[in-house]
């Protein structure tokens, strides 16, 4: 049997126009879409399916992503 996998990420979430995006700033990962619900979703499954390609892979999840840009964080934090 093998061990659980656990992440702790912050998730930026911003409007950009008419759309949504979601930025982890753990894992330069990203996802768009029309509304909160749909970018949440969309996060989700690609974050989720990013671990599982690398895991298929015999690669460390997520080993292969830096921290998002400083400008993300910036905005984070205010």
């Amino acid at each position: 049997m093998t061990s659980p996998i656990n992440f702790k990420v912050s998730v930026l979430l911003l409007r950009e126009g008419e759309s949504w995006v979601a930025q982890c700033l753990d894992y330069d990962i990203a996802a768009q879409g029309r509304s909160l619900s749909e970018v949440k979703e969309r996060f989700a499954k690609t974050f989720i399916g990013q671990i599982l390609v690398d895991l298929h892979h015999n690669v460390v999840p997520l080993s292969g992503f830096s921290q998002a840009p400083d400008a993300y964080w910036k905005h984070y934090q205010n």
